[in-house]
């Protein structure tokens, strides 16, 4: 619950507290601040009092934790051990803000409906961390899980599948991007289900025009 807590406040402390970021930045931050309360009453809280989900820190190559929401069904009669497919998926927020718990409804009904064991991973926000460390993060839970998925939880790294929503699916994309999770390799991500994802911001109306012109 504390790092929960941490997470909710965070775009007030980095506004009010971050060094070396503009102002843009941080009216924005404190603009994100009641949107991210109530993302917290509505969407999170009824979540953490449930036990849908355990919540696992998962190392990185910088020596950080993530911190990652593990959802798993009931093992079947049938198949009681087999290895589960293995499903990863990344919150939106427009790479400022949001919670892993925003896609709790969406991992639950997965884990639910396929068996596969999903995880949803909460990565480093702006401003406070620089690009790449949101892809860094994401990167690094992939390739744990492609080496401690089946051990730590039933599930098969070379039956792994990815979602994303927003900047999680500018995320997810970047992820399918990764040597190891590309063909022939066993461990290639097998699909990707990208919802409203980012996957091109322009920075000056021309930039748009001219990509509106190249679309043309």
């Amino acid at each position: 619950m504390p790092s929960l807590l941490r997470t909710w406040l965070d775009p007030f402390l980095v506004a009010i507290f971050g060094a070396g970021i503009p102002f843009s930045h941080r009216w924005r931050l404190l603009f994100l601040q009641p949107l991210t309360t109530l993302i917290f009453g509505v969407k999170i809280l009824p979540w953490t009092f449930t036990q849908a989900y355990t919540v696992r820190w998962i190392p990185t190559r910088e020596g950080r934790s993530v911190r990652c929401l593990v959802f798993q069904s009931a093992p079947t009669r049938q198949q009681p051990n087999q290895l589960r497919p293995l499903h990863v998926d990344i919150h939106g927020g427009a790479f400022f803000g949001g919670f892993a718990e925003m896609d709790a409804v969406f991992a639950h009904q997965v884990a639910l409906r396929t068996g596969a064991v999903v995880i949803c991973l909460a990565y480093r926000l702006a401003p406070a961390n620089v690009f790449p460390a949101a892809h860094d993060d994401v990167g690094d839970v992939i390739r744990w899980l492609h080496k401690h998925a089946e051990d730590k939880f039933g599930a098969d790294p070379n039956l792994m599948t990815i979602s994303g929503f927003s900047a999680g699916g500018n995320l997810a994309l970047a992820a399918s991007q990764i040597p190891e999770c590309q063909p022939p390799n066993p461990t290639a991500i097998k699909a990707a289900a990208i919802f409203y994802g980012a996957v091109r911001v322009f920075s000056t109306p021309n930039a748009l025009h001219r990509e509106t012109l190249t679309l043309t």
